[in-house]
């Protein structure tokens, strides 16, 4: 870079011409910020800029487009111009270029047909009435309302819209008041909440679903109803918990062709409950009251009543007293031939429910319990609420010209969840940062730079005019 020669004294031009207001060039604090201060502030986002001079209608910072053209430059011979005293203005204007008519009133309101036959109205306040019919026809339009909006229809309010219906609002309150809610939906309908949802219904109602049904719930849930309840399904009917079920009536039926109760511990049975069985696989029992079964195999602690009968009957009888009679005559008792039943006992048997396969039934058969996890690490709830991906800054999808006003705080600046997520959305470029213009080589100390302008300040003679010499 070449360095700039003042030729004339810098000390005599300011004496002839006097000095100017210095602006800074080129350098900035952030590169949000703006050494001019034209950009505007945080409240005025979307606004634009307008300077201040020449015949024009006020339009108090409306979003006019910008190939929208009042049309101000006027010739002498081709203006019409009419101004009352208080400053009222009429203008017919043929100035090629800025041809158009103008109603200006002294506060700035009033009418402007632009060159491209565009037509401005503005006011404080503006009053339509049609007192018959009122047509309205606008190929593409916008309307902006800065504070309230009512709209009052006595009779019917139908709204037409071939394309997409958009609403986005703060707040939405809709109220019914006569006659039912009719909703028709050709088509998918998805609604995403980021709060609580409530719904009261003073009388019945039925919900019918043609195809499968998804409810999932993250967090506690509870149906309660007061009254008859009927679950019908007409397939496999599954239900797990990875904690406890509990099932508590005065009455409980339970019937299936094939059923199956086991447990590792636990309690089958009742003081009046009543068993029929085919066959009982235990390791001991204890019964309080008489026992009777046709056939019983394996060892007994006691005495059989047929064992004591018999034992009675065959054995040689004595008198009591050490020494028999001598008339007596031992004989032999007589068999009583009890019945034996020696059909083949029936030892069918199904698995044995120990720990180890009640474990793997528990936790590895297709018929073990569910794990149920919802949205395991919050990923569904903090792509709708943004407050923990941008640490606070905000809760939902942000527009270009708010990410320009949070940026011009240093805290979010200065925030990396929020920046990361803004460049990672293709909002806010990844040089954010960077305070050069990424074409700029080399950047020098504004100390060692001197600017001059161009345009000649008071009334100097030609000998006396700034040069710029670069060598």
């Amino acid at each position: 870079m070449g360095k700039t020669n003042n030729v004339e004294s810098l000390v005599n031009r300011t004496t002839v011409q006097g000095s100017g207001a210095a602006q800074s060039q080129g350098f900035v604090s952030h590169p949000f910020s703006d050494a001019a201060g034209a950009y505007p502030f945080a409240n005025e986002e979307g606004k634009p800029v307008t300077t201040k001079g020449g015949q024009l209608i006020n339009t108090y910072g409306a979003d006019v487009p910008d190939d929208t053209i009042q049309g101000n430059s006027s010739g002498t011979a081709t203006c019409y111009t009419h101004t009352t005293p208080a400053g009222h203005t009429i203008e017919y204007n043929d100035t090629p270029g800025s041809e158009r008519i103008m109603i200006r009133h002294m506060n700035g309101d009033g009418v402007n047909i632009g060159p491209d036959g565009s037509i401005i109205i503005s006011g404080k306040r503006r009053i339509d009435k049609a007192q018959e019919d009122y047509f309205l026809e606008v190929k593409n339009g916008t309307m902006k309302f800065e504070g309230n909006l009512t709209l009052d229809v006595t009779g019917d309010f139908n709204v037409n819209v071939g394309g997409e219906y958009n609403v986005n609002s703060a707040k939405k309150t809709e109220v019914v008041k006569k006659g039912p809610y009719t909703r028709t939906i050709a088509g998918d309908d998805i609604k995403t909440v980021d709060g609580n949802q409530t719904n009261l219904v003073t009388k019945g109602g039925a919900h019918q679903y043609l195809e499968g049904l998804s409810t999932i719930v993250k967090g506690d849930s509870r149906y309660i109803v007061e009254g008859h309840h009927t679950e019908a399904v007409s397939k496999v009917l599954t239900m797990t918990s990875e904690l406890e079920v509990v099932l508590t009536s005065p009455e409980a039926n339970i019937a299936a062709s094939n059923l199956s109760v086991f447990g590792d511990t636990g309690t089958i049975g009742g003081e009046n409950i009543i068993a029929y069985v085919k066959n009982i696989y235990g390791v001991s029992g204890d019964f309080s009251a008489r026992f009777k079964a046709p056939v019983f195999e394996g060892d007994l602690d006691g005495n059989a009543l047929t064992a004591t009968t018999a034992g009675t009957s065959l054995h040689q009888s004595y008198p009591d007293g050490s020494a028999a009679p001598s008339t007596y005559t031992p004989s032999v008792g007589n068999d009583p031939e009890y019945p034996v039943d020696d059909t083949e006992i029936d030892d069918t048997a199904t698995a044995l429910p120990t720990a180890t396969l009640l474990t793997d039934y528990i936790t590895k058969s297709a018929k073990g319990v569910k794990i149920v996890k919802v949205d395991p690490n919050d990923i569904q709830k903090n792509n709708i609420d943004l407050s923990k991906k941008t640490a606070g800054v905000t809760n939902r999808e942000l527009t270009i010209a708010e990410i320009r006003r949070k940026m011009r705080d240093p805290a979010h600046r200065d925030n990396p969840e929020f920046t990361a997520l803004m460049v990672s959305q293709e909002k806010l470029s990844a040089e954010f940062a960077n305070s050069s213009p990424p074409n700029v080589e080399t950047v020098e100390d504004t100390s060692s730079i001197i600017v001059q302008g161009q345009t000649v300040l008071g009334n100097p003679s030609p000998n006396l005019t700034s040069k710029r010499i670069i060598v």
